[in-house]
């Protein structure tokens, strides 16, 4: 075999093992989700080495950019992509999204497409619409008239008064007997007594339980017991500028998109319960005298996180990558950054973040404030390395968000 041969055998061996190294993954599968007004799209793809690249694009064929993409790498060396697109739904059939996954390598593209529907409404024509009133209206007259007509029923409805005072004191008596009315003090008040336990059991009801992700709602009280007023600390930070009273965080400058824009705090928490309280989400802070124009953040992640996270500086900010932080964007609007992107749902934007650092359970849990109603909550929190919380206003110029210092205990040096 001369030396062309060997060359050519050689080249083959190459080429094929560089095929054989290739795999191509799954189709990409697509679902749907109500998110508000939009529709959040959902695009999944397994098997792929190495590492696809994903695009979204419209029947045009314009691509969407406005999208999360998160790859992970099993032991294996295989990627499989999750990506969410929000988008607004569509009136007609025609209107699909397509998302396609390729390789480089193999020159192979998998596409999946889907139609972004509002859902059916189920509708009557104006003669059905006239019918059901007409019959509501019929059915409504004939309960009157037979509660009218008919003693027995009447009486059992419209229940006679006592007639007496003596009647309404006994009334009364009894249902102090049964435990059913508290007994009124001096003054008038009425004094009701509940244990302990039946106060830590008890959950109150909030004005929108859909904004709800969890079904305990914390004693306010103890919360608030528990409030601080955390301090930024200007010296991890060059893009933001830290007030003078260390409660206003500004963002006056961003020289890179993979830059991290956010400021730690000086506390360095271990153990304990503690609440904190972040405002100026939805209005800038009116500064007169200081003379500068503050705005609104229209993107903000609020949290926790840990010096090893730091020195990584790893994205995207999951627990895996050591930050547990809610987030917010005009776009995407509220939700939490873990493999699934949780999208937490909120009727309106609130103006005031709760925080609530549980190290004895190992949770971190946050709050609308306006509502009082609980949003997302962390398990698994682990302080054995010090919890750092970490404030972020975005990546906009004279973007601004605020520390609440109302009604803090006192705390002067940084928890260890």
């Amino acid at each position: 075999m001369n030396t062309k041969s060997v060359m050519l055998f050689l080249l083959m061996i190459i080429y094929l093992h560089g095929r054989s190294s290739a795999n191509v993954g799954s189709h990409p599968v697509l679902s749907l989700a109500e998110a508000g007004d939009q529709v959040n799209v959902t695009c999944a793809s397994d098997g792929w080495k190495p590492k696809p690249t994903l695009t979204w694009k419209n029947r045009p064929g314009n691509v969407l950019t406005n999208s999360t993409d998160l790859y992970k790498i099993d032991n294996a060396g295989f990627t499989s992509v999750r990506s969410w697109l929000l988008v607004f739904p569509s009136d007609s059939d025609l209107d699909w999204i397509s998302c396609s996954v390729s390789s480089s390598d193999t020159k192979t593209t998998k596409e999946g497409r889907v139609l972004p529907l509002k859902p059916a409404s189920v509708g009557l024509s104006a003669g059905w619409r006239a019918f059901v009133i007409l019959l509501a209206i019929n059915l409504f007259a004939l309960t009157v008239i037979a509660i009218l007509s008919i003693p027995k029923i009447r009486g059992h409805i419209f229940l006679k008064g006592p007639s007496s005072e003596g009647e309404v004191e006994e009334h009364t008596l009894l249902a102090g007997e049964n435990g059913l009315l508290p007994n009124p003090d001096n003054n008038g008040h009425s004094e009701t007594s509940v244990s302990e336990d039946e106060t830590e059991d008890e959950i109150p009801e909030t004005a929108d339980k859909e904004t709800n992700t969890e079904e305990e709602i914390p004693d306010w009280g103890k919360m608030l017991a528990c409030k601080v007023a955390i301090k930024p600390d200007a010296s991890t930070t060059s893009f933001l500028e830290v007030g003078k009273s260390q409660t206003r965080i500004t963002c006056k400058s961003v020289t890179n998109e993979a830059d991290f824009v956010h400021v730690l705090c000086k506390e360095r928490i271990r153990s304990g319960r503690f609440y904190w309280e972040i405002t100026a989400l939805t209005e800038p802070p009116s500064a007169p005298k200081i003379g500068k124009s503050y705005e609104c953040p229209t993107s903000w992640y609020i949290g926790v996180t840990n010096e090893s996270a730091e020195k990584n500086k790893k994205v995207p900010l999951t627990p895996e990558n050591g930050y547990r932080v809610l987030q917010y964007d005009k776009e995407k609007g509220y939700y939490v950054h873990d493999f699934s992107l949780t999208q937490i749902l909120v009727r309106d934007r609130f103006s005031k973040l709760g925080v609530f650092l549980d190290c004895v359970k190992n949770k971190l849990s946050f709050f609308d404030c306006d509502k009082k109603s609980h949003l997302y909550t962390f398990y698994n929190v682990d302080p054995t390395e010090p919890l750092i919380p970490v404030l972020s206003p975005g990546d906009k110029l004279q973007h601004t968000i605020m520390v609440c210092e109302e009604q803090c205990i006192n705390h002067d040096k940084p928890y260890a």
